[in-house]
């Protein structure tokens, strides 16, 4: 007992006079119709970018974080809650680095589970515009992606 559904009719009055098998078949048809839209969802294809036709700087980010939800700056085997993994994320999904094996990384130090940082250091090698006067916004791309706990500014010039 399927009814034809039609937006248009959806005022107040229309609904009332309807029993109760009616308003459960319009509500069944309209949840089939929404699954069929949602199951045409066009995906648009993970754009790819060929690294060897761009630029690359080596820079220095300082990074900023409150530690007490994470295990430790480093990454590990064991977990991917740490400061490094969310890094790395960020840097790859904005296309920064290709991959961490390529990027030339070095950082200063590192922290344990629970300990908050305020000026750790790293260094690598990203994709850049190679011009200074308009050089890509490192800092701002990667704040974007990363978690409200860690932040990266610039380091020293």
């Amino acid at each position: 007992m399927s009814l034809e559904v039609d937006s248009d009719n959806y005022d107040l009055e229309n609904l009332n006079h309807l029993t109760k098998e009616e308003l459960i078949s319009i509500i069944l048809d309209l949840k089939e119709q929404n699954r069929k839209k949602l199951g045409r969802k066009i995906t648009k294809p993970k754009r790819t970018i060929d690294f060897t036709k761009y630029h690359k700087r080596h820079v220095v980010f300082k990074i900023l974080y409150l530690g007490w939800d994470y295990h430790g700056f480093a990454t590990q085997d064991v977990s991917e809650k740490t400061i490094e993994y969310e890094l790395f994320r960020a840097l790859t999904i904005c296309c920064l680095i290709e991959s961490r094996q390529t990027s030339n990384y070095h950082r200063c130090g590192r922290t344990d589970k629970g300990v908050s940082s305020f000026s750790q250091v790293i260094s690598l090698t990203v994709r850049s515009n190679g011009d200074d006067s308009e050089e890509l916004p490192y800092c701002k791309m990667l704040n974007r992606l990363l978690p409200k706990d860690i932040r990266v500014v610039p380091g020293v010039q």
